[in-house]
């Protein structure tokens, strides 16, 4: 029987050099050459391997760390690891991370045939084995089952944010919907798919990854999603066994699994509450919520399938207004609560909900709610805060810094000037106000034959505003001075007196951009009764 090799190398020399030897030993196939740790997963999927050939000098993800994900997720096959040195530590460590043996250079054929032949044979006894029950043992995913206190908690939108969450860590996820009456998670992604969770019945005491893998939906390169019975009376068809069997093969398979229990109390949704890491149940800030997390929890303790203090609960629909806050709630059902809650924002997902497209819940709030949720079950890795990303940002030189601040200087400079010269304006609009106002109050002096000049001019200047006073002129029928029988007041019957001022100026540099300008005149005639 032929088996297939991946050699993981981004030295073609190297890739060479494995190619000839496995060339003149026979037997041996190589599948793919994948360059990167990345491209080793992608060449792993769908059990298209029974060896690795690892190079330690492969990145971006440290060899040693690639082998333990490797002999995790894909316990199956077997991992040889192409070390650079025979340094004992990296043996020891590369023992512990479950490596199957070692390669040296130069690259002996005798060698190579050797350690070729023991992972052929080892990974072949471990295919016999991984079915049935026996798969149960060597599930390493983590396990998150997701069940409702009652119908309409949203039990299925935390379990289908969570995966995706989880996948977008770049975790291989799998979404399984064990709510077998009504389970609904395929309209929430949009997912038409010929196959469903029932297509694996006539296998389920010998599931398999393969098996799995034939029956499950490709949402994304990360997510696969196994859907619930389309057809509802075929629910009684899932039993403990399978069920069991079922989520063992998913663990092995699967960095993470994600099931949505739902809110009834089935054998299928028991099983996942028994075998699962991390036991969540939803509930929402009301006392039929409450009464119902309680319920179940007791059940699931009296049927010794977990106990109490090992059961999450999660508050979703969380608001200040609710009477129920998540310290009542802890008291009320006494089961552990986690610190994350997902506030009520019913707007925020209808339309993600009535598209079937995820991405469209946009609202900051529920977002970080449910990545902090995420975060508390280990099913992503917490980010640095805000505040420390801008520190670090500040640290990295920024191209457009500088142009930033002298467009702004200059925009500054523009408004600035604007601003200054629409003050002037008006102070200059002012003084014409200002001039005519004074021209009044000195022609109603003026019909008076007992005031003479002086009067008419203190009179025009006194009724002027301080500032406008300096370089005021005041004249009466173009003339500022008479006396005696010279009194041009009585020469013409449309005399007038005549205001002239400067408006101030906010900066005396202006004076010359203003000349002629800053120079306004009131006039008022005046008005004599019965006398010319």
């Amino acid at each position: 029987m032929t088996s297939s090799v991946v050699i993981a190398s981004a030295d073609r020399e190297i890739v060479a050099l494995l190619e000839s030897a496995i060339g003149e030993v026979g037997g041996y196939v190589v599948a793919a050459r994948p360059t990167s740790s990345q491209a080793v997963h992608d060449a792993l999927s769908g059990d298209r391997a029974d060896i690795v050939v690892l190079d330690q000098a492969l990145g971006p993800v440290p060899a040693l760390d690639l082998a333990r994900q490797l002999t995790r997720q894909h316990p199956f096959v077997a991992v040889l690891l192409l070390a650079r040195s025979n340094d004992p530590e990296v043996l020891r460590l590369g023992m512990e991370a479950g490596l199957r043996g070692f390669l040296t250079l130069p690259l002996g054929v005798e060698d190579v045939a050797s350690r070729l032949d023991n992972a052929a044979s080892w990974s072949a006894t471990v295919r016999h084995h991984i079915s049935g029950e026996a798969v149960q043992s060597v599930g390493t995913g983590q396990l998150v089952t997701v069940a409702g206190s009652k119908g309409g908690v949203g039990t299925t939108t935390v379990a289908v944010r969570l995966a995706l969450l989880a996948a977008a860590g770049r975790r291989r996820t799998a979404l399984i919907d064990l709510d077998l009456l009504t389970g609904d998670v395929g309209t929430y992604l949009d997912i038409t798919h010929r196959r469903d969770i029932t297509d694996l019945v006539d296998i389920k005491d010998e599931i398999t990854g393969r098996a799995l893998d034939d029956v499950l939906y490709r949402y994304d390169d990360r997510l696969s999603v196994l859907l619930a019975p389309k057809a509802p009376e075929r629910a009684e068809e899932v039993d403990a066994q399978m069920a069991r069997n079922l989520l063992g093969a998913a663990k092995s398979y699967f960095d993470v699994v994600i099931v949505d229990a739902g809110s009834a109390p089935t054998t299928a949704a028991a099983i996942a509450a028994e075998m699962a890491d991390d036991a969540v149940v939803v509930i929402t800030p009301d006392i039929p919520s409450m009464r119902g997390a309680r319920r179940l929890v007791q059940l699931w303790e009296t049927l010794q399938l977990r106990k109490e203090e090992d059961v999450r609960l999660v508050l979703n629909r969380s608001s200040r207004k609710s009477e129920i806050q998540p310290e009542l709630a802890r008291k009320l059902v006494r089961a552990p609560m986690l610190t994350a809650s997902l506030p009520a924002a019913f707007a925020a997902f209808e339309p993600a909900v009535n598209t079937g497209d995820p991405a469209r819940v946009t609202d900051q709030g529920v977002r970080r709610g449910y990545a902090d949720l995420a975060v508390e079950l280990g099913l992503v890795t917490a980010q640095a805060p805000a505040a420390t990303r801008r520190r670090r940002g500040r640290a990295r030189p920024n191209a457009d810094g500088g142009q930033v601040a002298v467009e702004f200087v200059g925009i500054f400079f523009v408004v600035a000037l604007t601003l200054l010269l629409l003050l002037q304006g008006g102070l200059i609009g002012y003084s014409h106000i200002a001039a005519g106002h004074a021209a009044n109050t000195a022609a109603r002096v003026a019909v008076s034959p007992e005031k003479d000049f002086a009067d008419i001019e203190s009179a025009a200047l006194t009724s002027l505003p301080a500032s406008w006073r300096p370089g005021a002129e005041v004249k009466v029928n173009g003339r500022n001075g008479f006396g005696g029988g010279d009194d041009p007041r009585y020469a013409n019957p449309n005399s007038a007196v005549t205001v002239s001022v400067r408006a101030p100026l906010l900066f005396s540099s202006l004076d010359g951009f203003l000349d002629g300008v800053r120079d306004v005149e009131g006039r008022s005639q005046m008005r004599f009764e019965g006398r010319r």
